[in-house]
């Protein structure tokens, strides 16, 4: 079984026999997305979630307890 040897001197190479098509398709993607972005509709959204909790909660006691304890967690959206 034949092993590629690479090496950066070969890599260099093959990308500068390659130059024209790389510098041709990397200005057709930068050209394609340009006019995407300039077609596409202009949409800001955002969204805020706010939880409330006690800091009980959060103390290791609390979260590692043996026993039931009725908690209400208040929440917004």
């Amino acid at each position: 079984m034949n092993s590629a040897n690479l090496n950066l001197i070969d890599i260099i190479k093959v990308l500068m026999k390659k130059f024209k098509f790389i510098a041709i398709f990397t200005f057709i993607t930068i050209v394609a997305g340009y006019i995407f972005a300039k077609v596409q509709k202009k949409e800001y959204t955002s969204k805020v979630v706010f939880i409330v909790k006690t800091p009980k909660t959060f103390d290791r006691s609390f979260i590692f307890q043996k026993e039931d304890y009725y908690n209400i967690d208040y929440f917004a959206d």
